[in-house]
């Protein structure tokens, strides 16, 4: 099997658009929590010193915003944007 020139010109183009949405920080508006409505900039403004999410400020978070606590989606996927909030 061969893959042509534009097929992987495209591959290419679409993993740098990829890679950029992985290592850009978050707009202030992004929906982190759907169910509690929490963006990012709730989260900032919370964690103002804070550089760096670990496992202790994302249980605080959840305890003050109720991330997790609806459908649960936000904390299962706290890998796309822990390390794009600050």
């Amino acid at each position: 099997m061969s893959i042509s020139k534009d097929l992987l010109e495209e591959f290419n183009d679409y993993k740098d658009a990829i890679g950029d949405l992985c290592t850009n920080r978050l707009d202030d508006e992004c929906l982190i929590c759907e169910c509690f409505c929490v963006n990012v900039a709730d989260l900032r403004s919370r964690l103002q010193d804070i550089k760096e999410l670990n496992e202790a400020t994302i249980a605080l978070l959840s305890r003050e915003y109720g991330l997790g606590n609806g459908c649960g989606s936000c904390l299962k996927n706290k890998e796309m944007w822990k390390d794009r909030i600050f």
